[in-house]
């Protein structure tokens, strides 16, 4: 498992602290651990091992950190493919409530446990609630791994055993995932018709959840992007039909309960927002583009960044390309190691929750200094036409928000082939040159 520096949580603990009060929970985006396995599928002692290291290791820090708080910190979490046990792995992964309970288990996670369902998906809810005061949070923790089908084009991640084809499939994993984004977007949004994220049950379980709540605000943590139009990673964008289904459910109905979005994965940190043209990210040059949509926050990874390892050099220009998911700015992303902070400041006890406003910041881990920040933000404004607060989005608006898979090479390919065409009728004629004379004389 390739840890931490030794500073890393004594730092994020006095970043953390630095306000009036410490921090209520710290939450988990998925890929705690990345377990040393010579397999391609880590079994359990190697997960057991991986999660008790974390938790034990004095030199990494991560167990006096949250002891050290008085009160410690309610750690909370989602599991991504690495605590898993499997690169980009889905529903086929084998013993898969034998590994939910061990993540459990590195959670701490109070009983009663979610063990009665197929997945390691449950809500928390923080705060108070009475006829005077909503202040209530709700915390909403997805499994996008124990259900998830396949890609259009499967992973090859998790095919190999030793390191180096290890890293050489998990770019070939992303580079299928690039192509046929890219070139058949029809034929994979086709084949995905009744490809699954979350599983019928868990399904059920999120619409009920968000209808019942009684919460000013929740925080729906994902593994992988929502938003992200980056189609070499994996996300929510490569299952078109599932990601319209959320939306509708965050976006549409009789409650529309404000709502952000965190997510990790990817090895950076990123703010996403819904975009209905297909912009450039550039608030100024896109109408559409304001604070009516759900606003998705990525934060990762405190180990690894995006810019190192075998294709680090890709990652600035693949952030740059697709960009059209970014938030108020195309400069909205941070590229190397990182956490992300949320400060909700409830106002003065007389105020109602509406007057309330949510910082989001993310801090470089190798300083704890600030690099992004969305700045205050009213509550009303996270979710809601802060222009025409009750207005709801369209079933029409939300299946034209950018995609995913959206054919960003076909005409790439078109001149390839034009160009392809040209040389060989050049080549052609530059092989036969005395054909062409004799053709001239008659």
């Amino acid at each position: 498992m390739k840890r931490a520096p030794p500073h890393l949580w004594p730092m994020i603990f006095q970043n953390t602290t630095s306000t009036t009060a410490s921090p209520q929970a710290w939450l988990w985006t998925g890929d705690a651990i990345y377990p040393q396995s010579q397999l391609p599928l880590a079994t359990l002692d190697e997960l057991r091992q991986a999660y008790e290291d974390l938790k034990t290791n004095t030199t990494i820090g991560y167990g006096r950190f949250v002891t050290q708080q008085q009160p410690p910190p309610l750690v909370l979490g989602s599991w991504d493919d690495h605590d898993y046990g499997a690169n980009d792995g889905g529903h086929e992964v084998s013993q898969q409530p034998e590994r939910a309970q061990l993540f459990y288990d590195f959670l701490d996670l109070p009983h009663p446990r979610p063990t009665d369902r197929n997945g390691t998906y449950y809500s928390v809810t923080v705060g108070r609630h009475d006829s005077q005061q909503q202040r209530q949070v709700k915390l909403i923790f997805l499994d996008t791994r124990w259900h998830r089908s396949p890609h259009c084009i499967p992973s090859v991640a998790s095919w190999f055993s030793w390191s180096i084809p290890r890293l050489l499939a998990a770019g070939v994993a992303c580079g299928t995932r690039w192509i046929s984004a890219g070139l058949v977007p029809t034929w994979c949004t086709a084949k995905q018709a009744t490809a699954t994220v979350l599983g019928n049950d868990q399904w059920q379980w999120l619409e009920n959840e968000i209808a019942t709540s009684t919460a000013s605000l929740h925080i729906i943590v994902s593994s992988i992007q929502v938003l992200s139009t980056n189609p070499a990673m994996e996300g929510w964008g490569h299952y078109p039909q599932e990601r319209d289904k959320l939306l509708q459910l965050l976006l549409q109905g009789p409650r529309r309960v404000r709502t952000l979005l965190l997510s990790g994965d990817v090895h950076h940190g990123e703010f996403l927002h819904p975009n209905l043209d297909g912009g450039n990210g550039n608030q100024d040059n896109n109408h559409h583009h304001d604070d009516s949509g759900v606003l998705e926050i990525t934060s990762s990874g405190l180990t690894h960044s995006c810019t190192k390892g075998l294709f680090g050099i890709l990652c600035v220009p693949l952030l740059t390309w697709f960009r059209s998911h970014r938030w108020r700015s195309v400069r909205h992303y941070y590229v190397q190691r990182n956490f992300g902070r949320i400060h909700i400041d409830w106002g003065n006890d007389e105020e109602e929750a509406l007057s309330s406003f949510v910082t989001v910041t993310i801090h470089s881990a190798e300083t704890g200094e600030e690099v992004l920040t969305t700045g205050p933000l009213s509550l009303d404004d996270i979710h809601n036409n802060h222009h025409d607060p009750n207005k709801e989005w369209t079933t029409a608006e939300i299946a034209q928000i950018v995609p995913c898979l959206n054919g960003h090479l076909i005409h790439v390919a078109y001149g390839v082939m034009v160009v392809v065409a040209f040389l060989a009728m050049y080549y052609r004629g530059t092989r036969n040159p005395r054909g062409n004379h004799k053709s001239k004389r008659q």
